[in-house]
């Protein structure tokens, strides 16, 4: 009895003629379906754009999946779009710095890399060449010749190198800072602030379009202030001014390419003994700004914007204060030596901000509370300058990448 009724319930289990029927036309209409349409290159644009900046290795892969995508990555069209979304952060690939691998060894001149998809660059390093600056994916170096200050301009990408005339000897000299004031893809300016040992502070212009010379020199307006060597530059947003700082914190030297005009700029009282600690910015309305580290007040980040530039004595607000205690380990920010730790670049306001410290060099993105080392320090001496790298990094046809 009990096999009868099995046998009878999995007999009511089979699918029956009608219901066969139906499953088998349901099949054949699912596989007779039309397949999906394609995407349009508008619609694959606009998924692409939005790869992240910082991860060139992104976009090569996108070009190598068929030649439609790839012509549509390596077009200018692309590239101007893809520059235009990513604005308001331009990514930093890696940094240019001279290193003492010993207290005793001579100085190397290194490019560590901060993106994990962009490990070296094909023509960075130069035999004697020293960074200075850089922008738009060039880079601007220095180097001394029969007491000469030579300046170079050059594409760690493709290795085209750009010489300038040489300027003032280094010998007269008390300090001096130079900078790429504007740079496109057919042509750059730089500029070069000294000061002589009297005392006679100028800019002097190079401009890679024009007649290839040095212009007359622009004198300061106060002849008080001695350019800091090798300390960090800053810009405003349209490139059209650029900053360099002056010795022992005494101010700012401000060259306005729009007026050809040098001018000084004082810093807040409470900033001008704090030299070590101050880097200069782009505020985050697109003008001058600085970023400073307290060491003396737990461990605090201040950053400063100039707003009234037509009151000298208070022209600066701070901006925002930042607890670094609460991202940082004790040990790494409290240490003996007086300004050891400090802000030595910023780049993108609050989502790029290079400190070094007697351990290494980290960067900070105030903005999420990141913070992630980049370089370890073998000795208290190791790093000696920092130049940040940043650039928009796109395929072209025939070639690795395109630096804009």
């Amino acid at each position: 009895g009990v096999d009868k009724n099995n046998n009878k319930r999995a007999a009511d289990r089979r699918p029956t003629t009608d219901q066969l029927r139906k499953s088998i036309d349901r099949s054949t209409s699912i596989a007779m379906a039309p397949p999906p349409s394609p995407l349009t290159e508008e619609l694959i644009e606009e998924i692409l754009v939005r790869f992240p900046a910082d991860d060139p290795a992104s976009l090569v892969g996108a070009a190598l999946v068929c030649k439609p995508w790839c012509r549509l990555v390596c077009s200018q069209g692309f590239r101007r779009r893809f520059t235009e979304f990513h604005r308001r952060r331009t990514p930093v690939l890696g940094f240019f710095c001279r290193v003492r691998p010993r207290p005793s060894s001579s100085e190397e001149v290194r490019f560590v890399p901060t993106s994990p998809s962009f490990r070296r660059l094909p023509h960075a390093m130069m035999p004697n060449w020293h960074p200075v600056d850089a922008l738009h994916g060039r880079v601007l170096l220095y180097h001394v010749v029969d007491l000469d200050l030579r300046l170079i301009v050059c594409n760690p990408i493709t290795g085209q190198v750009w010489r300038m005339p040489p300027t003032v000897p280094q010998l007269q000299y008390k300090g001096w800072n130079a900078a790429l004031l504007c740079s496109s893809a057919e042509s750059f300016r730089v500029v070069v602030v000294a000061t002589t040992v009297d005392g006679f502070t100028s800019a002097r212009i190079y401009s890679s379009s024009e007649h290839h010379a040095w212009g007359m020199p622009i004198a300061s307006s106060t002849q008080r202030a001695c350019v800091s060597t090798g300390g960090c530059v800053a810009r405003n947003n349209d490139n059209s001014a650029v900053y360099f700082m002056c010795r022992r914190n005494y101010g700012i030297l401000e060259y306005d390419s729009c007026k050809q005009q040098l001018s000084f700029i004082g810093l807040p009282s409470q900033c001008e003994l704090e030299h070590k600690c101050i880097a200069l910015m782009t505020a985050e309305d697109g003008g001058l700004g600085f970023a400073m580290i307290d060491v003396h007040r737990d461990s605090k980040l201040f950053t400063w914007s100039r707003r009234d530039h037509n009151d000298p004595c208070n022209s600066w607000t701070q901006e925002r204060e930042f607890d670094l205690d609460e991202l940082f380990p004790l040990d790494v920010l409290f240490t003996p030596r007086a300004g050891a730790t400090r802000v030595v670049a910023v780049v993108n306001a609050f989502t790029d901000v290079f400190i070094g410290t007697i351990h290494g060099i980290f960067t900070v993105d105030l903005n999420l509370g990141k913070v992630t080392q980049i370089h370890h320090s073998s000795h208290s001496c190791d790093i000696r300058q920092v130049v940040p790298y940043a650039a928009f990094c796109t395929p072209v046809v025939g070639n690795c990448l395109h630096m804009s």
